[in-house]
């Protein structure tokens, strides 16, 4: 039973991690595109003309307002720096992603944005979720399997622990006042309780 909740444990939190890093990434995705369009849209005349000053002073606040946000760059056509601005704590982890976006206007692509964001907080909510998914799935099996050890010692074990007591008894010959098998006792208890009340 242990190796079993052990298997449905383990399975139960690889696809509860599965299912929450997709949904995270999908949460991130739109975030990014949300972000990108909005500040796009903010300085889209900036953009065109490269006002540096604005723009960096745009990003800034954009990081200032947004702790998920470690990185903006905004690049021209041809791919270079128009400007950028990075979080003044950069977290020094792995946990980010890097989102390139176009920025757009009538079908038209004045430059590119590239935005690192960071994970770490959407990892540890992932963690603790299938943490607590994996909890809840032990218990339950484990209450499941309690439940049924403890319907198989009342419908099995005892009625036939009543019946081998008779018979021990029969075969050495005790007398002992006779004891009725439960209400609940299956038709082959029974049966076998009757053919012990012929050896006796």
């Amino acid at each position: 039973m242990a190796l079993a909740a052990s298997l449905v444990a383990w399975v139960v939190g690889d696809l509860a991690r599965r299912y929450e890093s997709q949904r995270m990434t999908q949460q991130l995705d739109a975030q990014a595109d949300l972000t990108v369009s909005l500040l796009g849209g903010l300085m889209l005349d900036a953009i065109i003309v490269e006002d540096v000053p604005v723009l960096e002073t745009g990003l800034h606040e954009a990081i200032a307002r947004n702790p998920k946000i470690l990185a903006i760059q905004i690049l021209s056509e041809d791919r270079k720096v128009i400007a950028e601005r990075h979080a003044l704590a950069m977290e020094a982890s792995r946990n980010f992603v890097i989102y390139d976006r176009p920025i757009e206007w009538d079908g038209v692509v004045f430059s590119h944005m590239v935005v690192k964001w960071s994970t770490s907080e959407g990892q540890a909510m992932l963690r603790q979720k299938v943490r607590q998914t994996i909890l809840w799935t032990v218990l339950s099996v484990a209450a499941l399997s309690l439940l049924v050890l403890i319907l198989i010692h009342i419908l099995a074990m005892h009625p036939l622990q009543l019946i081998h007591q008779r018979m021990s008894d029969a075969i050495s010959g005790l007398k002992r006042p006779l004891v009725r098998l439960p209400w609940y006792a299956s038709r082959e208890y029974s049966a076998l309780n009757f053919s012990v009340g012929v050896m006796e």
